[in-house]
């Protein structure tokens, strides 16, 4: 090859794959690459690389006239454009990203995380201290540099007042206060040559997993023209579109529109008018491209590509990383952050847990840990210790797939048990004899595996039970092994209990399903089963209007095995009773009445509850093959005395039943979780200890080890008595918990999994059509070059993208946590005149807003709009830098300003304020009211104005409370425009559905409706791009009720909705769009299509300027308009009768 020019060959294995590799020229890559027909060539700078490591998963690049810049293991290195080594120029924690060049090449923007938040910074090329120039609470990412390199332009939320977004900022490379451009939303964006246009995006899906989208928020390229202060859309192709990067005459940029629908660069003329791809890449998108003077750089499959754009040549780069991979060695570490449960092993000394993939178990009284698997690469899960503790069962994927292991305690050894192949499967459950195993698979259904014969049996199957419920879900068995009880959904949704009979392998269903019950536990001497029952229909009347609920709806049943065994609540006689005439005689030798007593008990099971200590253990008495009486089983059901509530987590101690005890519906939020007991023989409830979360039992050494959850902290583990008050014994720390983690065999682990938890949950199971095994075998090719965790959630966004569903996300892991500093605000807007920072605007929502307002309208605070802010806590604020600066480390907390109107402090004044945590739930509110207020303006008060945020409690509380005080407007205006969703149900459009019945007169004031509340007027809806989800289902609801129509522009189009899901195991999530909607007729809508408008408004940015809101006063017109055509005035009183006759 000596002397031949390098060439870079594309080929494509089995799969999909593609690799690169030096060599001669090939003709195989200009199909792939260069419109031109050209290869796409690889260089090296002229420069023999001689080590280092050949870097690939470069993110985010940049290029300049002489070099290159791109983050990779989430730091900015630097290298020649022309390929070769790179130089690590950042080092701070978490993720850099979006590095840019100043036009002279000297200096890089970018966003990072030095100092408590993701802000912008500068940097001069060849390293050096970086230089800090924003300071809000918010994300500001870097977009590029103005063309006169003396401002950078980024992006952030941080004014927005309406819906979410971003806008355009720039800010001066010495700092200062940034200022915001006019469009109204705007992400990406390139400023035209001479710097008078700017081509933008006004939202990107760049960071989206969803490939091949086609709702409605796929993103046009819009221009602005800053002289004429005019705008002009660019595209107007039903595609995704983004990037743009302006040179010469002509805007480049990339588009999913050919028939591949992969992301490549498109090149459109402005003297022509003519829009043309550029390059063709088919198996992998090109991402984030950046322009330089003469190229785009950008990365696409891992790799680095320049576009020459003289010649529209496509050169491929080699770069070479000089590091110690520090983050890929292997390392011992806690994962006491990372248990996901623990139970006791039998007799209590030992408890159980699971940690980041890894079974272990950890001495109870002492504390020291023992790492029983130490397989980092592999997943164990939902470990079950066998009743005799010297086994434990536990799924394990090191097969590939997730099948049955059991490991000997006493010497380690495991072995597999079953071959089941593809699927997700859930606790193994042990008979008491320690011969059967009973689980659950991610399918619903629900195996019986016989450890002598290695058969294993289907009992059942569950018809809509999702990850929540199986994981959760409980058998209980006889104490003779012939009988476990367990409850599964039924036709009308509700869940009933059934016996299964293991002899016979005849499943019983023994409760109806008129209640729903659940949570069946047999009590130890097999007399009675426990199970739970929503059952106790407590009616909660509304405040606000004649509307019930029903809340605390379970009850806890008690019924007989047999139908002659009495109940334990029948009244009790204190009578003396005569000695039976044929009594026995008295056996002089037989053991004290007390004693007998002491042994058996209530239930004859005293014995398990004596000291392991002991120097004497009694012999188990033989155990009893049991019988039940099915007929009439839920008949002889009994109730406990307990109040209604929401029980759950039943288990049975000797003489008392066990169960948590949350507080009930409408307690304070303040109260806790408690686990209580009922005392059979006392008829009475005790509380054993408060708060706790979850427990297990060991009723043979009466102890309870118990979790205590809170959101933000991991869970704490404590032993307790069996005993009413218990006081905690020993507070079990998984401090000890530790792991050999190796990151490269563990994020194979964890992208192979995530792959399987999406092919076992996707509602579809042809996965859309995709050939899901040639996506696993592609992205995993580029595991190989991950350097950091980042890299792969970035991989498995790629991954879940190409589902082309809503919904498929990804996050969390062990990923480098940076610095988080809470900043303070005072909710206002700041300008910086004479030297200094001037309040502009304080942020102000409905005057009814009681509970959401700025510290400076609080009363006694003397600060008025046109003060300028001098001082925070004594000290200076800097005009050299954004004002956010003086209030770091400050969110929350009390602050003294020093305050004047006038830049000086002659005649300043102090004033303490506590300041926000944030300020964005405070701008939406005065946005949303500014919308009411126009409303009003342009109606002359007959319409009402209700915006809903989300479908989750928020947007929910709001059209509740905007519905209640608006119902008696003649019109109703509903804004679901930015509705972020969250829940989907009825409720809201069921609301505005209701109907007029009739009225009813009074002798004195106005005449009552029925309903009591409701609108019987006119209604319209606003929609746009950015509602989805439930933001997507809540006009459709609308539409289909016939409310009214849809005005504005599609939706999203996401209506494939996500359930819980396996975790991974290291903390990192992905979700699984698991439940899509289809119409009555059997189509397939909405999703990856959008809610379509009856009545399109464009929201064109030139009309939207001084407040201007197109879609809004559409809404107000046409409902103006419906009001004028109604002919039937509002029925009247009659006249009163005369019944006199």
């Amino acid at each position: 090859m000596k002397g031949q020019p390098m060439k870079m060959m594309i080929a494509t294995l089995a799969g999909g794959v593609v690799f690169s590799c030096v060599c001669a020229v090939s003709n195989h890559a200009q199909d792939s690459f260069a419109s031109t027909g050209k290869e796409a060539s690889t260089h090296a700078g002229g420069q023999q690389v001689t080590g280092g490591v050949p870097a690939r998963l470069m993110r985010f690049p940049a290029v300049s006239e002489r070099q290159i810049a791109f983050v990779y293991g989430g730091d900015i290195w630097i290298a020649p454009k022309t390929g070769g080594t790179a130089h690590r120029l950042t080092t701070a924690k978490g993720d850099e990203m979006l590095p840019r060049f100043s036009p002279n090449g000297k200096e890089l923007a970018f966003s990072a995380n030095y100092d408590g938040n993701m802000d912008v910074y500068t940097l001069p090329c060849e390293g050096g201290e970086v230089k800090r120039l924003t300071y809000h609470p918010g994300t500001d990412a870097t977009v590029g540099w103005h063309p006169g390199g003396e401002r950078v332009l980024f992006y952030s939320n941080r004014a927005m007042t309406f819906g979410y977004g971003d806008q355009l900022f720039m800010v001066p490379r010495s700092g200062g206060n940034p200022e915001r451009l006019p469009m109204p939303y705007a992400d990406f964006a390139s400023w035209s040559p001479d710097a008078s246009k700017i081509a933008y995006v006004p939202m990107s899906r760049d960071f989206r997993n969803w490939k091949r989208y086609r709702g409605g928020q796929t993103p046009d390229i819009w221009l602005y023209d800053l002289k004429e202060d005019a705008y002009q859309q660019l595209s107007d192709v039903h595609a995704n579109h983004g990037q743009p990067m302006w040179h010469g005459d002509s805007l480049y940029f990339i588009s999913d529109r050919d028939e591949n629908k992969r992301s490549n660069i498109w090149r459109h003329d402005f003297a022509t008018g003519a829009t043309r791809q550029v390059t063709f890449f088919k198996d992998f998108d090109v991402n984030f491209p950046s322009l330089g003077p003469a190229e785009i750089v950008f990365e696409a499959g891992g790799t680095l590509y320049l576009l020459n754009l003289e010649r529209e040549e496509l050169d491929s780069v080699n770069i070479t990383i000089v590091t110690d991979e520090a983050a890929l060695r292997p390392r011992k570490m806690s994962t006491a952050a990372l248990v996901s449960s623990m139970s006791l092993a039998p007799g209590a000394k030992q408890a159980l847990l699971e940690a980041r993939g890894d079974i272990h178990t950890v001495s109870v009284e002492h504390g020291y840990s023992h790492n029983l698997t130490q397989t980092s690469g592999v997943a164990e899960r939902y470990p079950s210790c066998s009743p005799d503790g010297k086994s434990v069962a536990y799924w394990s994927d090191a097969s590939g797939e997730y099948e049955l292991m059991l490991r000997s305690l006493d010497n380690g050894e495991a072995r597999q048990l079953t071959t089941l192949g593809a699927g997700f499967r859930y606790q193994p459950q042990w008979s008491p004899d320690g011969k059967l195993l009973v689980f659950v698979e991610g399918t619903g259904a629900l195996q019986l595996y016989n450890l002598d014969t290695g058969e294993l049996r289907q009992v059942d199957q569950l018809s809509s039970c999702g990850h929540g419920e199986l994981e959760g879900m409980k058998v209980t068995w006889t104490s003779d092994s012939s009988w476990f009880a367990y409850a599964r959904d039924v036709d009308n949704r509700h869940f009933a209990v059934f016996l299964y009979d293991v002899k016979n392998g005849i499943s019983h269903q023994v409760t109806s399903g008129f209640y729903s019950c659940a949570s069946p536990v047999f009590d130890p001497e097999n007399k009675y089963l426990l199970y739970l029952s929503d059952r106790n229909y407590e009616r909660v009347y509304s405040s606000f209007e004649n509307a019930w609920v029903y809340t605390n709806t379970t009850k806890i049943i008690l019924t007989p095995l047999s139908a002659s065994t009495p109940s334990p609540f029948l009244p009790e006689n204190d009578l003396p009773m005569p000695e039976k005439p044929d009594a026995p005689p008295k056996d002089e030798n037989a053991e004290p009445k007390e004693d007998a007593d002491k042994r058996g008990g209530l239930w004859g099971l005293s014995w398990l509850f004596l000291s392991q200590d002991s120097q004497e253990q009694p012999k188990a008495a033989p155990i009893k093959s049991v019988s039940i009486d099915l007929e009439g089983f839920e008949s002889r059901g009994i109730v406990l005395p307990l109040a209604g509530g929401s029980y759950h987590s039943l288990s049975w101690s000797g003489e008392s039943i066990l169960y948590i005890k949350p507080p009930r519906s409408g307690a304070l939020p303040s109260e806790a979780s408690s686990l209580c007991m009922f005392d059979l023989k006392e008829k009475k409830e005790h509380v054993v200890f408060s708060p706790v979360s979850s427990y297990d039992v060991d009723v043979k050494s009466r102890t309870i080890l118990a979790a205590i959850r809170s959101p933000m902290s991991p869970a704490r583990y404590v032993t307790l008595p069996l005993q009413p008050g218990a006081m905690v014994k020993n507070d079990i720390s998984p401090d000890t918990i530790s792991a050999v983690i190796d990151p490269r065999s563990e994020w194979k682990q964890i992208l192979r999994d995530a792959w399987r938890i999406e092919r076992d949950g996707f509602y579809d199971p042809n996965m859309h059509g995709v050939d899901w095994q040639a996506m696993y075998d592609k992205y995993s090719a580029l595991l190989e070059h991950a350097a950091s965790r980042s890299d792969v959630n970035y991989l498995l966004g790629e991954l879940l993208g190409e589902l082309n569903a809503s919904h498929t996300y990804r996050g969390y892991g062990d990923v480098e946590q940076p610095l988080s500093v809470g900043v303070g605000m005072l909710g206002c807007d700041y300008t910086l005149e004479n030297g200094a920072y001037r309040i502009t605007n304080i942020i102000r929502p409905a005057g009814w807003e009681l509970e959401h307002r700025s510290p400076l309208v609080e009363p006694g605070v003397n600060v008025k709009e046109g003060d300028y802010l001098l001082e925070v806590n004594g000290v200076a604020v800097d005009s050299e830098r954004e004002v956010y600066a003086a209030f770091q480390g400050l969110a929350g907390k009390v602050a003294c300003l020093t305050v004047n109107d006038k830049p000086d402090a002659e005649g300043a004044r102090r004033v303490l304020v506590r300041l926000l945590p944030s300020e964005n739930y405070l701008r939406y509110l005065s946005g949303v009211e500014a919308k009411r207020q126009l409303v009003e303006k342009l109606s002359n008060s007959r319409i009402g104005y209700i915006h809903t945020s989300n479908t989750s409690n928020g947007g929910q509380v709001s059209l509740f409370s905007n519905y209640h005080a608006q119902w008696n407007k003649e019109a109703l205006l509903i804004d679901d425009r930015f509705n972020g969703g969250g829940e989907v149900n009825d409720l809201m459009s069921n609301l505005l559905d209701r109907k007029l019945v009739h009225r009813w007169a009074v002798r004195n004031g106005k005449d009552w409706t029925y309903p009591s509340i409701v609108h019987d007027g006119p209604k319209a809806m606003l929609i746009n791009d950015r509602a989805g989800s439930g933001g997507d289902a809540f006009p459709c609801y609308f539409r289909i009720s016939g409310l009214g129509p849809l005005i504005g522009t599609t939706t999203w189009g996401g209506l494939i909705g996500i359930n819980s899901a396996p975790r991974l195991i290291d903390g990192g999530f992905v979700s699984v769009p698991n439940f899509a909607f289809y119409t009555k007729d059997g189509r397939w809508d909405v999703e990856n299509i959008g809610v379509h408008p009856d009545i399109e408004v464009i929201d064109d940015p030139n009309l939207c300027k001084d407040g201007g809101d197109p879609q809004l006063e559409r809404g107000v017109s046409y409902l103006l308009d419906e009001l004028s055509k109604l002919k039937e005035a509002p029925a009247c009183r009659p006249k009163y009768e005369d019944r006199s006759k």
